[in-house]
């Protein structure tokens, strides 16, 4: 008889900051500014981010989903959901940088945004905003009502 490999998956956090107050998803310059902090606006390639949060819709985390390439950053929703649903997170961010330091949305950015809209009603996660940083600006899908 063939043997077979079991794994046991486990989640692991790592505090890496304090916040004085808690940044919430109605004002997306805020989260802005949190994702500029973290780097996100100087990375020479895409990285694609998810925050989550909880039913206040504050930020309790962030994990990376993807880094790409200087123009483009696939994902799939099994990698934005999966870390999410493993925090309990009732909301989530989708956030990425256009190295161009562009903020405007690229086709490729409106499609991924509806098809995760999608794909948060299916698990109970509801897709809050997907935010593009630059260094200076950023586009938010829910202000600009794509969302």
């Amino acid at each position: 008889m063939e043997e077979k490999t079991i794994y046991r998956y486990t989640l692991q956090r790592e505090k890496v900051s304090d916040v004085s107050d808690s940044i919430y998803m109605t004002d997306p310059s805020r989260v802005a500014e949190f994702l500029r902090s973290m780097g996100l606006a100087q990375e020479e390639q895409e990285h694609l981010v998810v925050l989550t949060l909880n039913p206040k819709n504050a930020v309790t985390g962030y994990y990376t989903v993807t880094i790409g390439l200087v123009n483009q950053a696939q994902a799939a929703g099994r990698e934005i959901f999966r870390k999410a649903i493993i925090a309990n997170a009732t909301g989530i961010i989708m956030a990425h940088n256009h190295p161009s330091n562009s903020c405007d949305p690229s086709t490729d950015d409106v499609r991924l945004t509806s098809l995760m809209r999608d794909a948060g009603k299916i698990v109970d996660i509801t897709l809050m905003d997907h935010i593009i940083v630059g260094e200076r600006d950023y586009f938010s899908f829910r202000e600009k009502n794509i969302l």
